[in-house]
């Protein structure tokens, strides 16, 4: 269970990030440089699709 207090914080923090466009939707973060940086690579992409889903080693 969230704590009242904690959930307040929390609330002012998104509120002051959205007040100075700190927070953007997935598509704008797409385009950034640090998004093209951190993205997986083709390989990646194939092997981590190609598992199977709930299949642990």
């Amino acid at each position: 269970m969230v704590d009242a207090s904690y959930k307040k914080k929390a609330t002012e923090l998104i509120k002051i990030a959205k007040e100075k466009k700190l927070i953007k939707s997935y598509a704008e973060f797409c385009d950034t440089d640090k998004a093209k940086k951190c993205a997986l690579s083709k390989d990646d992409v194939i092997y981590y699709t190609s598992l199977d889903k709930g299949a642990t080693k």
